[in-house]
């Protein structure tokens, strides 16, 4: 006697064996961008914001459809603020991704450090001012350089009658080229014939548990004005001298201390008028003076950090518009892109609106990094609004 199944059990049995025999369909695997920052060690609160910010970077990216309908994903490395440590864990990245692009680190010595690794492999986006590639590098650095930034401060103090200026600086990397620029602005024509000079130029070591004794000489060449250029807890160091010698007068410091951490913690020695260079999404979404895409840019900023619920201070801000200028450029161009065609894509864009500014990569404009004096604002720490506060449109306008 033949067994037939019932029509309907049939069919489900049928059904079954085709779901076996189908091949499985697989989301298809993000696009990996490794990142390098300093999550570990005395440089952890940048590293850490920095993480937070592209993070939630990711999330909105990915809601947007990724790149050409593909997610991405950014792949951590924790360089632990330690030169050597960048060079492995670059190594580390550079042999386990395809990527044809490399976020970080955040401070001068860790990306030279990483530079000779990436040349020729990938586009190394380092999150710092400090580095300064020639022009068709693989290295790209963010924000404004040194040299932008000190224009920007000498001829705002210069304008304000600030014309007695003592230096201070560390005398790790980013210190002496701090140094150098100011030395070298301070001879431009405009502070020279202008009356601006550097009456007393200190250095010390970020070791250093005392200062006080620079601070002296520096009391001693009675400033207008005094240019504190180190960050961390170093800055701490500077500042309790600052105090102890007896100084009142403003204080200019380097952008990486624009953290709202940090300027809960040093508080109650802060100088009463502390001041900083900065870039444009420091003077918010809503400041009138700012074009309508540069708005829109940095309001897509502010909006993510308060979906994500992370401040927007120097490090957050200034660890944004590198990779989404990596992003864009892989956006651009066809899968699978090389190094060689990322960075001309790059170096092709001469007015791309950022939250930091608009970016003129051509030789003529930012090298290697699309940013001059003209996107630098000058913004000062206002105590009782717990905010940095602008206190000059673009320094090329002053």
């Amino acid at each position: 006697m033949q067994f037939r199944l019932p029509r309907i059990g049939a069919a489900l049995v049928a059904a079954a064996l085709l779901l076996v025999s189908a091949p499985v369909v697989r989301a298809a695997e993000p696009i990996e961008i490794p990142v390098v920052f300093p999550l570990t060690g005395g440089f952890a609160y940048a590293g850490s914001l920095g993480k937070t910010t592209l993070q939630a970077m990711e999330a909105t990216i990915n809601k947007e459809g990724g790149i050409h309908g593909t997610p991405i994903k950014f792949v951590f490395y924790d360089d632990a603020g330690v030169p050597q440590t960048a060079v492995q864990v670059t190594q580390q990245a550079l042999a386990s991704s395809k990527s044809p692009v490399l976020v970080g680190s955040m401070f001068v010595a860790l990306c030279q450090a990483m530079a000779p690794l990436t040349a020729g492999k990938a586009v190394q986006y380092c999150i710092s001012p400090g580095v300064h590639p020639h022009y068709g590098e693989d290295l790209f650095s963010a924000s404004i350089a040194t040299d932008g930034m000190a224009t920007a401060m000498l001829r705002y103090m210069r304008l304000k009658g600030l014309k007695r200026v003592a230096t201070i600086t560390s005398t790790d990397a980013s210190g002496q080229d701090a140094e150098n620029q100011l030395k070298a602005t301070a001879l431009a024509p405009e502070n020279v014939n202008g009356g601006l000079t550097i009456v007393d130029a200190e250095h010390f070591n970020p070791a250093d548990q005392s200062v006080l004794a620079q601070m002296q000489r520096i009391a001693a060449s009675k400033p207008d004005v005094v240019v504190a250029w180190t960050s961390g807890a170093p800055f701490g160091t500077v500042v309790h001298a600052y105090n102890d010698a007896g100084l009142n007068v403003p204080v200019f410091t380097t952008n990486a201390n624009m953290s709202f951490t940090f300027m809960k913690q040093f508080a109650d020695i802060l100088p009463k008028d502390l001041y900083f260079p900065g870039p444009a999404f420091l003077a918010g979404p809503d400041a009138p003076w700012l074009s309508k895409p540069m708005r829109a840019a940095i309001k897509k900023l502010y909006d993510t950090a308060k979906t994500a619920n992370f401040p927007v201070d120097f490090q957050s801000g200034n660890s944004w518009d590198p990779p989404m200028i990596l992003i864009d450029a892989l956006r651009h161009l066809p899968a699978n892109p090389s190094a060689a065609q990322v960075k001309a894509w790059i170096l092709a864009q001469k007015n791309w609106v950022g939250v930091s500014g608009v970016y003129d990569f051509s030789d003529a404009g930012g090298v290697q990094r699309g940013l001059t004096v003209k996107d630098t604002l000058i913004l000062r720490w206002d105590v009782n609004k717990q905010l940095f506060v602008p206190v000059s449109k673009f320094a090329g306008n002053l």
